[in-house]
């Protein structure tokens, strides 16, 4: 499974990733070729998209959330390497007030 954070105001802290399930939601029955936007609940724990392509790889797209700044999302990576204590949303260049965070496990962490 590949997954992919993006910026947003609220997100959990961290991830508990076992195989296709995500924070306790199941993912794996997820067929190929399916698309999913989820709901609510999944994304109140997160979860934002989910995809599973055509070779049977799941692509999920997390939230991670952030202060004041402006933000691009991360690149992808297996959700094997997810580490609950890093930064994975980038921060871009421009004028905005406030100081840049991103939230971890850890908490705030100031860029």
């Amino acid at each position: 499974m590949k997954v992919k954070f993006k910026a947003t105001g609220t997100a959990p802290t961290h991830y508990e990733i076992d195989g296709e399930t995500i924070n306790g939601f199941d993912l794996s029955a997820l067929e190929h070729g399916d698309k999913w936007q989820g709901n609510d609940e999944t994304k109140a724990a997160g979860i934002r998209h989910a995809e599973r392509d055509e070779a049977g790889e799941l692509w999920v797209t997390l939230k991670q959330e952030v202060g004041p700044g402006h933000w691009s999302e991360s690149e992808w990576i297996d959700a094997a390497a997810y580490d609950p204590d890093a930064v994975y949303v980038q921060q871009k260049k421009g004028d905005y007030s406030g100081r840049a965070y991103v939230v971890t496990r850890k908490g705030k962490v100031y860029v």
